[in-house]
């Protein structure tokens, strides 16, 4: 190899090291920072361009030379509220934000002008609300999982009822919004009876398919009657006499 090409590999390697120090010293600074608590301000989108960083508890009433409206990103690292200014001194219109800004186009200052290259000053606070905010996060995340539970045992449930839909019938239910244990009966049939257990305990029903059903209080298909076409999720939403209601007073059924 020439002198030059031995050089010119020297210069490519030293090139390389340069950069993997830069990147080292930059995600070594990152975690320091995010340990304090803190934002780094970036002149283009997505985190890159010239920056200048702020840790928690800092104001600026102008921003650093060469910044000034600049701003089109926002990282912020730990627990930390910013607070953005369009004009310096603290002054015009305001952003609050907690999280990070990928690109400030996304957020609007005023009908048809966003908050890209709008920044004159700058608060940066401790988040005293990030605990609260965390709570919040943590309840929504186990309220979301046990709606996808409910979603897949009414899922499960609906696939076992497509036969019966096809068939027509009715399911009934013990307890209301068709919960607890349930019966079913086919669409031309007729119960005397209930089944054992299930005398006076029902509180919904479930009608599947072009099917009526007649409920009565008593065996026999005998006393108050009640003729139904659509689902039940509630027999107390009907009154068999004034003051009392459907709910744990069905005896007999038929189904047409």
């Amino acid at each position: 190899m020439t002198l030059t090409g031995r050089l010119y590999s020297l210069v490519l390697v030293a090139v390389a090291l340069i950069s993997t120090t830069q990147v080292l010293a930059q995600d070594r600074d990152d975690r320091d920072r995010d340990r304090r608590s803190g934002a780094c301000f970036y002149k283009d989108a997505d985190f890159r361009g010239d920056r200048f960083c702020m840790e928690a508890g800092d104001r600026m009433a102008r921003m650093p030379q060469g910044f000034n409206d600049q701003i089109s990103s926002v990282r912020i690292f730990g627990h930390t509220d910013i607070t953005v200014f369009e004009n310096t001194d603290f002054g015009g219109r305001i952003l609050r934000l907690h999280d990070d800004v990928a690109n400030l186009k996304s957020y609007e200052v005023s009908p048809g002008h966003t908050w890209n290259d709008r920044i004159s000053s700058i608060e940066v606070s401790a988040d005293r609300d990030s605990h609260d905010r965390d709570h919040d996060r943590d309840r929504d995340r186990d309220r979301d999982r046990d709606r996808d539970r409910d979603r897949d045992r009414d899922r499960d449930r609906d696939r076992n009822n497509d036969d019966q839909g096809r068939r027509g019938g009715a399911c009934f239910y013990k307890d209301a919004d068709f919960h607890g244990e349930k019966f079913c009966v086919e669409r031309g049939e007729r119960l005397a009876r209930l089944p054992e257990g299930f005398n006076d305990t029902i509180s919904s029903i479930r009608i599947f398919g072009d099917t009526e059903i007649t409920v009565y209080q008593d065996r026999d298909f005998g006393g108050v009657s009640l003729d139904l076409h659509n689902d039940v999720t509630n027999l107390r939403d009907y009154q068999i006499s004034p003051g009392h209601s459907w709910n744990d007073r069905v005896s007999s059924i038929r189904v047409r």
